[in-house]
């Protein structure tokens, strides 16, 4: 970035300076703002340029004047990489190893063309023993780092993002779509949204010359220190406003029609030039349906010719504001998540929990399920509502019974094809990405031993791989591969969840059973199927364990000490509704395990939703 004259770059020295020292904008400069401003340097970054390296010696404190970066530290034993922090504009790098003494514990790399005032370590030593606010101030902020790292929270102080057409889509409808995401960003914090139109005439005229310009950085970088949310609406084509959207923005958002042609368009091809790695603004595909009467589709081609490029996809209808107040959700960091566990006819006190959420008005933006857990929340995420979950399941699972096709017991208990018929009944052939609500199906992949995550594919194919109880059903293949029932390595997915919410909230519901299976009919080494099976019928039948039952808890057992655990700390509200009484195959009682789980829910819920700010924020509609 270039072009800075003297005057803005010492006035960037006394603002770091009075950040530093402890001070209000609106304080008066004083000696000491004067003479810390004076001892520091000025320096440029462009996009993708490391500011310091982990390991080196901390030789040095910096403040971002503007831009963003990313604090990234590196497994020395993996050699993987993980995202620690992000930093904004007005914040301190590196005030850490200034205060220990230690080497870099992270990679800083910028995010976007920034501006840094540095002071070195014999600068700032002297400093603070003559400047005793100095210390406070750095101190202050190592310890809201701290809590921030603990809290999982990544969010920077403001976010900018540029809304650009996608695919064919000429544009036409970015007008619209920047309004509703406005008010709909407006109603998290204040939000500005800006076009070409809308910058001073000579900044329009200096930008025709300059996607650099460093005064329309400036002026951008003003709007960021003002609103919590800027949007930037790009022209829909090539131009140096365009650019410096590209090269401004945290989160890039690639609007088009559902009905063009999904083949990446030119902003598309230009944003791929700009990426770098971890530094890469996030890229959302938004796909404007023309009904909301029906479930979208054909989105897999569009995802396909984009993999490894999305963080995420929508699909929004601009009559229904709800499909656009769920995108605002997940750029202010307030997406809600619901994760449902495995646990056989206990999975039915998940209707009633979402029963519940609905009643209060809490969002539901992302479903992740195992086993039972996968087969409801399949049924959450394309809109049902309880009513028709709890009939539709009658249907499946009463008058079709999946478990009732038994064969030679060489692979499994069961054929699958009782299964594959019930779901087939509900969901047809609906692909994952077409739900309106983003759902993701958990089944366990026995040749890697790996936790499948499944989000796009035929969404009635891996709910069945996801409720394979292994000896019960047989795996379903794919490409080689078995998948079983995710409760094999992760029956509550949490984290999941929380993988694709950030840092909104996640709720998890558990029904797997607190206790493990007992035999109080102490039979000793020896059970002999065929007595099991004659007592029956006798006055004193032998109380054993069914081969369903054993083989359900087999599965999740690996789960048992999960969710008191990992989960727990995963999960903002953690449900454990009482169903361990029920029995694995109890469907007739459906009714009343989702009232169960209503009963047990509600206050939870309520007072939870009260606490977080999360009540009566949405009208259940199925979107």
């Amino acid at each position: 970035m270039t072009g800075r004259d003297a005057a803005y770059v010492n006035e960037q020295r006394r603002r770091a300076a009075r950040s530093l020292l402890g001070l209000d904008a609106s304080d008066p400069d004083d000696a000491d703002v004067e003479h810390l401003a004076r001892e520091m340097a000025w320096l440029t970054c462009v996009r993708g340029e490391s500011v310091c390296e982990q390991g080196q010696p901390s030789d040095g404190v910096f403040f971002l004047a503007g831009g963003r970066a990313l604090a990234i530290h590196r497994d020395e034993t993996t050699e993987t990489m993980r995202v620690v922090g992000e930093i904004g504009p007005s914040e301190i790098i590196g005030e850490m190893g200034m205060l220990t003494g230690e080497s870099r514990s992270a990679t800083i790399v910028c995010t976007r063309d920034s501006e840094l005032v540095r002071l070195d370590r014999p600068t700032f030593e002297r400093l603070m023993a003559t400047h005793p606010r100095l210390l406070l101030t750095v101190s202050r902020t190592v310890i809201q780092r701290l809590r921030r790292q603990v809290e999982n929270r990544r969010t920077p102080a403001s976010v900018t993002i540029a809304i650009l057409p996608a695919g064919s889509d000429d544009g036409g409808p970015l007008g619209t779509f920047a309004d509703a995401l406005t008010t709909a960003l407006g109603k998290h914090s204040a939000t500005r949204r800006v076009t070409r139109a809308d910058l001073p005439v000579d900044l329009a005229d200096e930008l025709t010359r300059d996607a650099s310009s460093p005064r329309v950085v400036d002026w951008l970088n003003h709007l960021e220190r003002t609103c919590q949310y800027v949007i930037l609406q790009a022209d829909p084509n090539l131009s140096t406003w365009t650019e410096r959207c590209l090269r401004q923005a945290d989160r890039l958002l690639f609007v088009a029609r559902a009905e063009c042609h999904p083949d990446p368009g030119p902003l598309e091809r230009q944003a791929a030039q700009l990426a770098a790695g971890v530094t890469a603004a996030r890229q959302e595909l938004i796909l404007l349906q023309s009904s909301a009467a029906r479930l979208p589709y054909a989105t897999g081609r569009w995802l396909e010719l984009r993999a490894g490029q999305l963080e995420r996809h929508h699909h929004v209808h601009l009559g229904t504001p709800a499909t656009v107040e769920r995108v605002a959700r997940f750029v202010a960091g307030r997406a809600v998540g619901l994760a449902l566990g495995g646990g056989g006819a206990r999975g039915f006190a998940h209707i009633g929990v979402v029963r519940a959420l609905r009643e209060a008005g809490v969002p539901i933006d992302v479903v992740a399920g195992t086993s039972m857990g996968s087969v409801i929340g399949a049924q959450c995420a394309l809109g049902w509502s309880t009513v028709e979950m709890l009939r539709r399941s009658r249907v499946g699972f009463i008058d079709q019974h999946p478990l009732s096709d038994y064969t030679l017991p060489l692979v499994a208990a069961y054929s699958g094809r009782g299964a594959a018929r019930m779901l087939h009944g509900l969901y047809g052939d609906v692909q994952l990405e077409d739900l309106w609500t983003t759902f993701v199906a958990v089944s366990s992949n026995m040749t890697r031993g790996t936790v499948a995550a499944h989000a796009h594919g035929r969404l009635r194919t891996y709910v069945r791989a996801s409720m394979s109880v292994p000896g019960l059903l047989p795996p379903v293949t794919e490409h080689g591969d078995l998948l079983v029932d995710g409760g094999v390595l992760n029956n509550l997915p949490a984290d999941i969840v929380r993988d694709r919410v950030g840092t909104g909230a996640v709720i998890a519901v558990d029904v797997n059973p607190r206790d493990g299976l007992r035999a109080p009919t102490d039979y000793g080494e020896i059970l002999d199927g065929w007595e099991v099976a004659w007592r029956r019928f006798s006055p004193r039948p032998l109380a054993v364990p069914g081969i369903h039952d054993v083989l359900e808890r087999m599965t999740n057992l690996g789960s048992v000490h999960q969710a008191a655990q990992s989960v727990r700390a995963t999960a903002d509200l953690y449900l454990h509704p009482p169903t361990d009484m029920v029995r694995f195959l109890d469907f007739h009682a459906m009714d009343a395990h989702a009232e169960r789980g209503y009963q047990f829910a509600r206050p939870l819920v309520s007072e939870w939703a009260g606490q977080t700010g999360y009540a009566n924020e949405v009208r259940w509609s199925r979107w």
